[in-house]
């Protein structure tokens, strides 16, 4: 009867060990000798209480534990979308820290855990802690290990600062010098303005002075300007119009910027470009 005694008492011990454990337990927490260790201990137990005097040297797994088999279809199913959780969760951390990479570089983590110390200072309505935890903030973003976008934005905000200092802080110093004269003495710094902006209306290439008889009353007169200034009108047109192509990308397309009917030959060549030591390409009427 030694071999029945033993039968019942693997099945018992089966039963008590799957019984005890999750079936997740089983199949992926416990390993192969912990659960044959598990299984001799019981069936050991059972049959000292029976005081056989049998012993339980090894036992011989054939196969790992399955799920019921009311369930085993489902379980299965649940194995693969498992497996698809866990692959998913692995693409995640790989974009996230991707992610933290591209935006500031290996400070990343040294920035991340001072964002954090100045939110619990923040909450903890401490103005002093996030004042120099903001301090550090800035010493980071100053550093050579920033990079990505968040260096990019750094960057921008410079030459931003820049641009400021040299158009808006330029003419926030000139206020701030002229205020003092004004107040001294407003007739001179109006004057002084008046002349530099006329000088600077009168100081253009293309401007022409005509100068007229009084008492004319309501005589109309027709003037034509000189064909020279005309010519650099034109020129100084051309220029600009190049110069924001340029800038633009040279949107459009070269036929924009000549576009003078006059120059249209219809029975010879058209026109006769030269190319200066400048490198500045002129049309066959701007050396007149």
């Amino acid at each position: 009867r030694a071999d029945m005694l033993v039968r019942l008492a693997l099945q018992r011990a089966v039963v008590q060990v799957a019984a005890a454990h999750s079936l997740n337990d089983l199949r992926d927490v416990i390993t192969a000798d912990g659960l044959r260790s598990l299984l001799r201990d019981e069936s050991q137990s059972f049959l000292d209480a029976a005081s056989s005097g049998l012993k339980v040297t090894a036992i011989d797994l054939k196969q790992a534990p399955l799920p019921p088999a009311a369930i085993q279809k489902d379980f299965e199913a649940y194995s693969r979308v498992r497996q698809q959780v866990a692959a998913n969760v692995e693409t995640a951390r790989q974009d996230a820290q991707e992610t933290l990479l591209t935006t500031a570089g290996p400070a990343h983590v040294q920035l991340a855990a001072l964002i954090g110390d100045y939110e619990a200072a923040y909450d903890k309505a401490d103005s002093g802690a996030a004042e120099l935890v903001l301090a550090k903030i800035a010493e980071v973003l100053e550093g050579d290990d920033i990079t990505g976008r968040v260096a990019r934005v750094i960057d921008t905000a410079r030459r931003h600062r820049v641009n400021i200092e040299q158009t808006l802080g330029r003419d926030a110093r000139l206020f701030a010098g002229l205020q003092g004269a004004y107040h001294e003495n407003p007739d001179a710094v109006l004057g002084r303005r008046w002349l530099e902006a006329i000088g600077r209306i009168y100081g253009r290439p293309d401007v022409e002075f005509m100068q007229l008889p009084g008492g004319l009353g309501t005589l109309s007169v027709d003037i034509a300007g000189s064909q020279a200034v005309k010519d650099l009108r034109r020129s100084l047109r051309l220029d600009r119009m190049d110069a924001e192509a340029w800038k633009d990308g040279m949107r459009g397309t070269a036929l924009d910027q000549f576009q003078d009917i006059s120059e249209i030959k219809m029975d010879r060549g058209g026109r006769q470009l030269a190319i200066d030591e400048k490198g500045r390409v002129s049309g066959q009427r701007s050396g007149d």
